[in-house]
């Protein structure tokens, strides 16, 4: 009597929570496209236009920045956090925003501080300044989620897009609310975007029942009607000529998945700074996200610093 042995498959052991994250990863890799950066994109013999101010598709809204510029003429230049500078607390301040930072995971009372239209430097290479891009590219829908965000951090973010996007590049911002609890995020947002902004370019959209972020990205991108889907966390800031060159990429390539350069934004004085671009994101086994520098192959590749990398 011949016996067969069984043929025996070992897998790795990975843990239900390591599989969710590992799910969340793939999904948030095929829809997300990260916050404002700096990637040139395909040249295409573009003429350079300037933005129209006032106007656009569906209504008029309040003006912008002249030519989306950095600077608001609305904010004195000294005021704190303009240009980009961080805020230094000092005395009882400084012993609250500490107190609150366990909460806020951030400086609240220093973004407080700052006004929600306050100025950025223009951090980009030069060379990024004379890249002309085409002039019919893509529309773009901004989907920010949000889930008890600090105020003047989200206000911040939307404010900041608003003003450095090119309005016949800009179809619209969907603030997508998580169900957040928090009072301030409740009536006066509806009444503060009412007031501020025209409805048919800042939406807000509730969720009746908290979706998590993957499955809120998926019921903001449901609501959008543009073009081409933009997902930004709800505490950044758009730096001048962020949108045009992901729009151009993804015009040129539809199958691109782009992710802008990353600045940084301090935690602590919620300073703006240029993080570099000799990095791209990566994660660990464990999934926790990290900076990956980049490899020979790839620098030799790029001809210039403007060039996009892998």
């Amino acid at each position: 009597m011949v016996s067969h042995a069984r043929r025996k498959i070992f897998l790795p052991r990975i843990t239900l929570s390591r599989l969710l994250g590992l799910v969340i990863l793939l999904s948030a890799a095929c829809a997300f496209i990260l916050l404002a950066g700096l990637l040139d994109a395909p040249i295409r013999g573009s003429s350079g236009h300037s933005a129209a101010v006032g106007e656009r598709r569906g209504g008029s809204r309040g003006k912008r920045y002249a030519d989306y510029q950095v600077r608001s003429d609305k904010v004195e230049a000294s005021a704190p956090g303009e240009n980009g500078a961080g805020v230094m607390l000092r005395g009882e301040e400084l012993n609250r925003s500490e107190i609150l930072f366990k909460k806020e995971a951030f400086n609240i009372i220093a973004s407080d501080m700052i006004s929600l239209q306050r100025s950025i430097p223009d951090i980009r290479d030069p060379k990024c300044k004379e890249l002309q891009y085409d002039v019919d590219l893509p529309s773009a829908s901004v989907v920010i989620i949000f889930h008890n965000e600090a105020w003047s951090s989200l206000l911040r973010t939307v404010w900041s897009v608003l003003n450095r996007s090119p309005p016949e590049y800009l179809r619209e911002i969907i603030l997508l609310d998580d169900k957040s609890d928090r009072e301030e995020l409740g009536e006066k947002l509806e009444k503060y975007l009412a007031e501020n902004f025209d409805p048919n370019v800042v939406r807000l959209v509730r969720c009746k029942e908290r979706q998590g972020l993957i499955s809120a990205r998926v019921r903001g991108a449901e609501a959008a009607v543009g073009d081409v889907l933009i997902f930004l966390d709800s505490h950044c800031e758009a730096n001048v000529g962020w949108l045009e060159p992901i729009l151009s990429h993804i015009k040129h390539n539809p199958k691109t998945m782009v992710c802008p350069m990353i600045d940084h934004i301090s935690d602590q004085s919620i300073g703006y700074s240029s993080s570099g671009d000799s990095s791209t994101g990566g994660f660990w086994w464990s999934l926790h996200f990290k900076w990956i520098s980049q490899q020979a192959s790839e620098i030799k590749r790029r001809k210039s610093n403007v060039e996009p990398y892998r």
